[in-house]
């Protein structure tokens, strides 16, 4: 996990797509959220709207006149999208309106002053996470990493299906990495952030 320095900042974010993870009363949408630091550093994060919310609470407790709270005039803080109840029929529509707001707010929120864009609770928000490097998709198993990647494109054949099952060219998992890494010995390689790699066979274990 890249170490944090003091004296970075996030410069620039994209809230790219957003997918649904949980199951039955549990099941929500998260955010993808692309993160850029002063220092050139790529991140890819997963933010649900509830984290949002609870970045713009803080900061508004902890930056009240830049927040308009005591004059208005002194705004400066965006308006976060307001939480909507919808029907089951109209989810994805309200997401993806959801996702462009998300978007309109991380792209004002970055460029407040030092203090706000650093302060802890945005710290904690843009952060790197275990769940970050490991997202958990709703056909994913429990037990699955993929620990330099945030998502999957296409279908792997599996060990179970067997070579009298494959009819074509195999198509490959394909995953972006979210670092760069430098390898530590022969058997890795060196990869470069936000660049998209084919994955033959993969580790379970993670390591």
């Amino acid at each position: 996990m890249p170490e944090r320095s003091t004296s970075r900042q996030v410069v620039a974010t994209n809230v790219v797509d957003f997918e649904k993870r949980g199951s039955g009363l549990g099941r929500h949408y998260v955010y993808t959220v692309h993160v850029v630091w002063s220092d050139d550093s790529k991140l890819v994060l997963y933010r649900t709207y509830a984290e949002f919310f609870n970045l713009h609470v803080d900061v508004v407790k902890m930056f009240p006149i830049e927040a308009g709270l005591i004059d208005k005039k002194d705004k400066v803080l965006p308006e976060l999208p307001r939480k909507m109840y919808i029907g089951r029929a109209n989810v994805r529509k309200v997401a993806e309106k959801r996702r462009e707001a998300l978007d309109k707010y991380l792209e004002a929120f970055v460029k407040l002053e030092k203090k706000i864009v650093t302060c802890p609770s945005a710290n904690k928000f843009f952060e790197l996470r275990p769940t970050d490097l490991n997202p958990q998709r709703e056909d994913q198993t429990s037990g699955r990493k993929s620990p330099f990647a945030f998502f999957k494109k296409g279908k792997c054949c599996t060990a179970e299906d067997g070579p009298g099952q494959i009819s074509g060219p195999v198509q490959l998992e394909q995953y972006r990495a979210i670092s760069s890494y430098k390898k530590n010995n022969k058997d890795q390689i060196d990869l470069v952030a936000d660049r998209e790699y084919e994955v033959v066979t993969k580790d379970t274990s993670g390591m």
